[in-house]
């Protein structure tokens, strides 16, 4: 998993705030959330960067969290978490807090691998960015 996000409810919002910056750096005038809201409900979907998530997709997303079904993936596969963003190097806090609240057992916890990958997140960048960071990280997960 690349940088998985557990609450769906934080992801829209992050896309509506994205969705709030890239109209006021075009168009140079505020528009306020509500606006953004009001454009969805009338036109169906958000349009961000290009891409357009229908109005369904958005109260889908909304309503999932990872760490409600966490458990459930450990117990059939051994996981690698990919995190982006400067490292500490300790791994157990590269995870959301969600996840490591749950107290998952050693287990469970031996089928988590966790990879921080030292780099800037490719897809909150303006321009098509790659990662060979995380390529190569994640084709030595893939291998081993």
């Amino acid at each position: 998993m690349w940088d998985p996000i557990d609450s769906g409810e934080v992801l829209i919002r992050q896309l509506i705030r994205m969705k709030i910056a890239n109209a006021m750096a075009d168009d140079l005038k505020k528009v306020t959330k509500q606006e953004v809201l009001d454009s969805i409900e009338q036109s169906g979907f958000l349009e961000v960067g290009g891409y357009h998530v229908s109005s369904s997709l958005i109260d889908s997303i909304k309503s999932q969290r990872m760490s409600d079904s966490i458990e459930v993936v450990l117990a059939s596969t051994e996981l690698h978490w990919m995190t982006m963003g400067k490292s500490n190097g300790n791994t157990k806090q590269q995870l959301p807090i969600s996840l490591t609240k749950l107290n998952l057992a050693e287990d469970q916890l031996a089928q988590l691998n966790v990879h921080p990958i030292n780099d800037v997140k490719f897809w909150m960048q303006q321009e098509v960015t790659i990662s060979p960071l995380l390529l190569r990280e994640t084709k030595q997960a893939l291998l081993s």
